[in-house]
């Protein structure tokens, strides 16, 4: 009797943590907050991909003449079959439209909220 209320139990507490896992996987695409409307985005220095989320969305940090760590952070993000790659370099000619929010989560347990720009 023991064996098998353990089981239920186990069994039990298996499906919670399973649907505990869905709900939080379907809640994190709400991590997007989209203009009805773009607005004109001027990026004045270079971008560097520090992280690839897909082919077509990385996130980006401005090169500043303090470092590599110290600019402005994007989501960058092409509707083209351009692939973004680690430690690419997305020159500033290039014309960008600021189209939403992106929040996201760091490794070191912070949660952060960066401009969404996409190349046009």
């Amino acid at each position: 009797m023991k064996n098998i209320f353990i089981f239920l139990l186990g069994f039990v507490f298996g499906i919670a943590a399973t649907l505990a896992y869905l709900g939080e996987s379907v809640t994190g695409s709400s991590n997007y907050s989209l203009f009805e409307k773009p607005k004109e985005c001027v990026v004045k220095k270079p971008l560097r991909v520090f992280q690839v989320i897909s082919p077509s969305e990385a996130l980006a940090i401005e090169q500043t003449d303090l470092g590599a760590y110290n600019g402005k952070v994007f989501l960058i993000t092409n509707n083209k079959n351009n692939a973004y790659y680690d430690d690419q370099i997305i020159r500033p000619d290039k014309n960008f439209k600021y189209i939403g929010i992106f929040r996201y989560h760091t490794k070191d347990d912070f949660w952060k909220t960066v401009p969404i720009i996409e190349e046009k």
